[in-house]
């Protein structure tokens, strides 16, 4: 994540919550200064050592953020546009509150996060320790009481924010708890099998070249000029969230003809395949590539701060293949299975880890603009089932003080060549699709465009549902 950041194409993702009710400015920047000192990554820094980045802790004045600090309270005539966070900052998080209308008690709380630090099964306990912890102070409770107990050591367990090698004064670059955190356990020993996935999982990274996603031809293209780190941008983020009858609707189509996410993910290749043809492409052949990100925490973990702990899956289907959502469920399905089955997000994970073994080679790798998917879908459930604080909830909303969280909705970064990242979730019985989009070649209008085929295709295909279903998978990302 740190070698693939770069300035137009940063490694950050957005969530967004929409929130009715009275704000209390105060408490709210100072919950979220509690909090950070409870995930030790979202203030770190990083130096490259022996070819490697490693985490470390600021420790003076000169290392603080020179851009605005992590609570952002704007108004309402304010300009829309965002400074960036990351590590060469000492802040990997952000929260920008944004007034939806003059003078009333309508807000919405954007939310970034660096992919380096935190990924979104993190965010969602950051934001639910927020909002318990900003809850806690309007009452004249102890946070402690609401927010579940973490073990920064687990950090160091996982190799971050460990002392930096070769530096003279180790313990001035990195926490002394962390630094004295146990050893890893020895990893366990791998089988032919496990090898040969590792090995079929890196080669298909690695050679494949799936189709870019189509762009509208007659469509001005989006501003070429490439934002810089150190300055401001528009929020790259939309949202499509469906009402209940349309969100009941879905499900019963995943309950008869397979699993949600392998509902999600068939008819994502078919408005691929429908999108390419309304743009009006020449080149109909080609593969279409759709990244899975899934989650490497152990069952019950709540002891972890914000870290990235996901790896990825892909699954890849033809343009010839993508034209048949139901013809397509019974090999996703299978797939699917098969993520599960053999632990292949973890073998890709290992194929990048001894592809680390060589440095220099795996991050010119990296850093060159190939093109390595064609789009990216995340699908998380139900965010505020994430939140590990006791955060008072009424009729499946979240409440903090006076605020009631009407909307909580996010989405993954994208990288160069991967036009558009979306992820799926579930609050108060609405489904609700966020996508990230490419600033430079896709545009927030065709995003916006693609978004709404998606959409329709889903509900065209919940009105009319097929006679025989195939074998329902688990999801891979749950």
């Amino acid at each position: 994540m740190l070698w693939d950041d770069r300035p137009e194409y940063p490694m950050v993702f957005w969530v967004e919550l929409d929130v009715s009710g009275k704000l209390e400015t105060d408490a709210l920047k100072k919950a979220v200064d509690l909090v950070l000192l409870r995930h030790p990554l979202l203030t770190a820094g990083v130096e490259d050592v022996q070819h490697f980045p490693h985490w470390t802790q600021p420790q003076s004045e000169s290392d603080a953020p020179t851009h605005p600090g992590p609570c952002v309270i704007r108004r309402p005539n304010d300009d829309d546009h965002y400074f960036p966070v990351g590590p060469q900052w000492n802040l990997s998080f952000r929260l920008t509150v944004v007034p939806l209308v003059e003078e009333a008690s309508d807000f919405r709380f954007r939310f970034q996060f660096h992919h380096a630090a935190a990924d979104g099964i993190a965010s969602c306990t950051v934001i639910g320790d927020i909002l318990a912890t900003y809850d806690c102070l309007l009452r004249g409770q102890a946070p402690d009481a609401v927010l579940a107990p973490l073990l920064p050591e687990r950090l160091a367990e996982r190799g971050a924010l460990t002392p930096l090698r070769k530096r003279p004064a180790p313990a001035a670059v990195a926490v002394p708890s962390l630094a004295t955190a146990a050893p890893p356990p020895p990893p366990p020993s791998r089988t032919w099998s496990m090898w040969w996935y590792e090995f079929v999982e890196g080669l298909k990274f690695a050679t494949t070249r799936p189709k870019l996603m189509a762009r509208p031809r007659t469509a001005p293209r989006p501003n070429k000029v490439a934002n810089t780190h150190t300055g401001a941008h528009e929020c790259p983020f939309l949202s499509v969230v469906l009402s209940r009858e349309e969100t009941e609707q879905i499900r019963r189509l995943a309950e008869d003809v397979g699993g949600l996410n392998d509902v999600l993910l068939a008819w994502l290749f078919v408005a691929l395949e429908q999108w390419r043809q309304q743009c009006g492409s020449l080149w109909p052949w080609g593969t279409y590539r759709v990244t899975v990100p899934a989650n490497l925490r152990p069952a019950g973990e709540r002891a972890l701060p914000a870290a990235n702990c996901i790896s990825y899956a892909f699954l890849d289907r033809s343009t010839g293949q993508s034209t048949d959502g139901e013809k397509l469920l019974p090999g996703i399905a299978h797939a699917t299975k098969a993520i599960v089955r053999y632990d292949l997000t973890r073998q890709f994970l290992a194929f990048l880890e001894n592809s680390c073994r060589f440095p220099r080679w795996f991050r010119f790798n990296v850093r060159r603009k190939t093109r390595m998917s064609t789009t990216v879908l995340s699908y998380v459930g139900d965010p505020s089932r994430r939140v590990t604080a006791r955060v008072r909830r009424e009729v499946g909303q979240m409440l903090a003080g006076e605020m009631v969280v009407d909307r909580f909705i996010g989405a993954p970064p994208v990288r160069p060549n991967t036009r558009l990242a979306m992820a799926v979730t579930t609050y108060r019985d609405q489904l609700g699709i966020g996508a990230t989009f490419d600033r430079r070649e896709l545009g927030r209008d065709a995003a916006q465009e693609f978004l709404n085929l998606y959409v329709k295709l889903l509900l065209e295909a919940a009105q009319k549902l097929p006679a025989q279903a195939p074998e329902s998978a688990a999801s891979a990302t749950r």
